[in-house]
């Protein structure tokens, strides 16, 4: 991936946690992308990010699909069904991957986590009394935050208690999923409480899921805050994810879910990226007056 830093992005979330810089890296674009591409999977069928609706870009790159037809009732934009920038990210370091993997052993542990303005709270010290009571096939585990906790200190109490804490950087980094898989290399179990990205990405790298549901959670922030970040609105597919992940242990069925809900359906050659990418920027003017 190198250092050079990246054509800033017309919409800025483009480039969190590397989205943009995966899809230009994979496609061989340099100029900034012309659509809107969700920052995350959509857990629900009808709720959708604002700032991306209210884009002034025209086109919408949706994963995964069966976001579209809500969608469409709720925007003008063009959209077009893709495969999420991890999944590019899988194929690309797979080919870059030389040599024989080693046999996957130990666990990766993702506790709820806060954003910058939403704080998760829980029972950290039951959860660890659950991890620890774990069999040695899931040993050694390290224990993944997300940088904002690391700024609040969650993670200071599983130091003390022994285990190795690991983070992917902040969301701005331009490295966050690349770091997330370096995370994920060599680990065999992903171990969580709640419901997140992490689940699809972890399962869709080959990691197998173990749901804990004796543990709950909270979120604290203004109701206003709580309603538009994390409001379950719609047909959501959280009833899937009790069946797939938490219900049983079929973890085959756990990565298919996974790569459906990431748009690997959908997953494009690199010429056949390039094109598309093309061609929406070459059907714009408001693209052409850019430059």
């Amino acid at each position: 991936f190198g250092n050079r830093q990246s054509v800033s992005e017309i919409f800025s979330p483009n480039s969190w946690y590397g989205s943009a810089k995966i899809l230009k890296k994979y496609s061989g674009w340099k100029l900034p992308l012309p659509y809107v591409v969700p920052h995350a999977p959509g857990h629900s069928t009808f709720k959708t990010w604002d700032a991306e609706l209210n884009s002034n870009l025209p086109c919408y790159y949706l994963f995964p699909a069966w976001r579209k037809r809500s969608l469409e009732k709720r925007t003008n934009k063009k959209i077009i069904l893709g495969s999420s920038p991890w999944i590019y990210l899988l194929k690309m370091m797979n080919q870059e991957k030389n040599t024989k993997k080693r046999k996957a052993h130990g666990s990766i542990v993702f506790p709820p986590h806060s954003t910058h303005l939403i704080q998760a709270e829980m029972d950290h010290e039951k959860f660890i009394r659950n991890i620890n009571k774990l069999g040695k096939e899931f040993f050694p585990i390290s224990v993944c935050f997300y940088w904002r906790d690391i700024e609040l200190k969650k993670h200071l109490i599983y130091q003390k208690k022994g285990f190795r804490v690991v983070c992917a950087g902040h969301m701005f980094n331009e490295n966050f999923f690349k770091n997330l898989l370096n995370i994920f290399q060599g680990k065999k179990y992903l171990i969580t409480n709640n419901y997140g990205s992490h689940i699809f990405y972890g399962s869709s790298a080959g990691l197998k899921v173990l749901f804990d549901k004796t543990i709950n959670y909270s979120q604290s922030a203004p109701q206003e805050i709580l309603q538009r970040d994390t409001a379950r609105t719609g047909l959501s597919i959280y009833s899937h994810i009790d069946s797939i992940f938490c219900d049983n242990q079929d973890y085959c069925a756990q990565k298919k879910f996974s790569l459906s809900v990431l748009g690997a359906n959908y997953f494009k050659s690199r010429f056949q990226l390039f094109s598309e990418i093309l061609f929406i920027f070459l059907k714009n003017p408001f693209f052409l007056s850019k430059q």
